[in-house]
């Protein structure tokens, strides 16, 4: 014969109805007569009282108009139940792992953490779908149960009661997802005895998934009797309002309307699942990747300041308020690249061919005759000046030696930093530039690049992001690249990865170096669109790794990747369009704030949608970030050494 579970002879005990006799009546009125107005349920409704107990919550229903059923295992708690005799109630033993008469209730009632006993989630979960299947369409389910992680953070473990002449010593801990409370009973002239009362720890997302499986939608959650918002960490309660669907009848998870069809007649959103497939994504890319409206303005300030918010939205089906998240990576990515590309400098150099050559003769005749153009702007005083001018061009060409540049014995020199202002500053420019020309490398004789002018003007500038490690474009030997190479190196300005591949393609193309920098830099950076989609999906992966012991899906962390990006891109675009208003002043503290926001944004988006404490989310933090470090040079320099095959 099978040995009976603790719930099926602990409630028809003495000793269990006196450790458990003061109930508030009150409690249960009050709390009753608030969860009815939240329902819209009519005077002489049929309802259930699922494990009623001794039938106080039954009397509260009854009292308010309802015709109740009240429903029990214990014989005992029913006879205690009938001696409050009330005639709109009716009391009957039943075990709620059987089913009861199908469409028969508008609404079932399992209060005071009567669920969770069993061995198994298997069994709740067949008793959520014969509750599904007792109710009409339209009815509800309300489930009072008691809120995990209140429970534990303020578990007694134990304490001692004496009622009468019964001491009730009970021990309190949390093995494998349940609160067990294990209760010695000693009564005067009875050997001492002791029972297990086992109770499972269902969280919101556990009565959540249970509740879609069997096909309830959850309409409220409370956290108190007194209805108050549920709160993880301060609600002793957890309520939960579940909903039978009126058949052909959805709630739209965007804006919450009721209807019947297949697109809210509300907010136009389509009837579809919670988990998104990424095709979907794709199809309403492509169909109106321009259409933005109102949900560009709704979705930037969360996706700038609130992380993880978007996502979390996302995920629960509110999909058309805001611009889905491949939308809005390829918007923010596109911006993001148009503004990098034109405004960075970066571009510029992208310019210096290596093919681009023009003879040096050429070169030297162009400069002079921007110099004569600017010498005829000044007066006869200016004039003057302009001959002296003439003289450092002849000086130059070969009738003497001077030169302005700061240059070391073996031939390597640096360009002093110079600002264009007006048109003797610009003179100047054009001298110094001629004054390089006739030291460019001998390999490609009398032929130099084509954008040089251009380049020169960067470096001298420094509007040129790279300015500081390629302020050496023209070196006369090995041994002079090295030797500047070795400087900027120690001086801080230059790494030694950058050596290394700078010196190799030197030696592989020669003294062509300089000309050939698009392929060493620009190449890479052009590229930069495309390599994105290599690491996003490594991105990705790395938080799969880290979360696989939580319920999440692959898709999810893919959409963590695109807003967290997302997030990057329009940030950095704040950031060029700043630089293009001439604020250059602050521009090193903008971009200073804006990558440690960055690295705050990751972190509380990690928080805010993973939900790990602060120690485990923080070691997480750590963790990516370090992989994705080495996953980018990785993909950097493999990047750069494919260029140079």
């Amino acid at each position: 014969m099978e040995e009976k579970k603790w719930f099926q002879t602990w409630f028809d005990t003495e000793a269990y109805h006196t450790l458990y006799a003061n109930r508030s009546e009150s409690e249960a009125s009050t709390f009753i007569e608030s969860i009815l107005q939240s329902l819209d349920l009519k005077v002489g409704a049929k309802v259930a009282d699922m494990a009623c107990g001794s039938g106080r919550h039954s009397r509260a229903l009854a009292s308010l108009g309802l015709n109740v059923y009240g429903y029990d295992l214990s014989e005992q708690s029913l006879a205690i139940a009938r001696s409050h005799s009330h005639k709109n109630i009716h009391y009957s033993q039943h075990d709620m792992r059987l089913p009861l008469a199908e469409g028969n209730f508008d609404a079932v009632f399992s209060l005071f953490t009567s669920l969770g006993y069993f061995d198994s989630t298997k069994e709740d979960l067949e008793v959520l779908g014969h509750i599904f299947a007792a109710l009409r369409e339209g009815g509800y389910y309300i489930i009072d149960y008691l809120n995990p992680a209140f429970t534990i953070k303020n578990l007694i473990s134990q304490e001692e009661k004496t009622i009468g002449d019964t001491l009730f010593e009970i021990k309190r801990e949390v093995i494998d997802g349940r609160v067990i409370k294990t209760i010695k009973v000693t009564k005067e002239g009875n050997p001492p005895y002791e029972v297990q009362e086992m109770v499972r720890l269902y969280t919101s997302d556990d009565w959540k998934k249970m509740a879609s499986k069997v096909g309830f939608e959850v309409t409220a959650i409370y956290g108190s009797y007194g209805l108050e918002p549920f709160d993880i960490e301060k609600s002793d309660r957890h309520i939960l309002v579940l909903k039978r669907p009126v058949k052909g009848e959805v709630k739209c998870l965007n804006c919450r309307t009721k209807f019947i069809g297949s697109y809210c007649p509300k907010c136009g959103q389509k009837v579809d699942h919670l988990k998104v497939p990424f095709v979907h994504l794709v199809t309403e890319f492509a169909a109106d990747y321009l259409h933005f409206d109102n949900k560009f303005f709704r979705s930037i300030i969360p996706l700038l300041f609130k992380p993880g918010f978007l996502l979390k939205e996302f995920m629960q089906g509110r999909r058309v308020a805001y611009i889905n998240p491949l939308r809005l990576y390829f918007f923010s990515a596109t911006i993001f690249f148009l503004l990098f590309f034109s405004l960075s400098g970066v571009s510029k150099l992208m310019h210096l061919e290596k093919h681009a050559l023009i003879p040096k003769e050429d070169v030297i005749k162009k400069l002079e005759k921007e110099i004569n153009e600017t010498q005829n702007k000044y007066s006869k005083d200016s004039a003057s000046n302009a001959t002296e001018g003439k003289s450092d061009i002849d000086s130059i060409t070969g009738k003497s030696n001077s030169t302005e540049f700061v240059q070391k014995n073996d031939g390597s020199f640096y360009i002093k930093n110079t600002n264009f202002k007006d048109d003797q500053e610009e003179l100047e420019y054009d001298m110094h530039v001629l004054q390089l020309v006739p030291k460019f490398p001998p390999t490609k004789p009398a032929w130099i690049p084509q954008d040089l002018p251009e380049y020169l003007q960067l470096v001298l500038s420094d509007s040129l992001d790279l300015a500081d490690g390629l302020k050496i474009p023209f070196l006369q030997n090995v041994e002079a690249l090295e030797s500047t190479l070795d400087s900027l190196q120690k001086a801080g300005k230059m790494s030694f990865f950058e050596k290394i591949l700078i010196k190799w393609k030197y030696k592989k193309y020669g003294s062509e170096v300089n000309a050939s920098l698009k392929q060493l830099f620009g190449d890479v950076i052009l590229k930069l669109p495309k390599l994105m989609f290599f690491y996003l999906p490594l991105f990705a992966l790395s938080l799969f790794f880290l979360y696989s012991k939580k319920k999440f899906y692959l898709v999810e962390h893919g959409f963590f990747t695109l807003y967290l990006f997302s997030a990057v891109f329009v940030w950095f675009s704040i950031y060029y369009i700043l630089q293009a208003l001439g604020i250059a002043e602050w521009l090193p503290y903008i971009e200073l704030a804006i990558w440690i926001w960055m690295g705050i944004y990751f972190l509380l988006g990690l928080k805010y949608y993973y939900k790990q404490g602060w120690v485990l989310t923080t070691t997480k933090f750590v963790i990516i970030s370090f992989f994705n470090f080495f996953v980018i040079i990785l993909i950097g320099f493999s990047a750069m050494f494919l260029n140079m095959l």
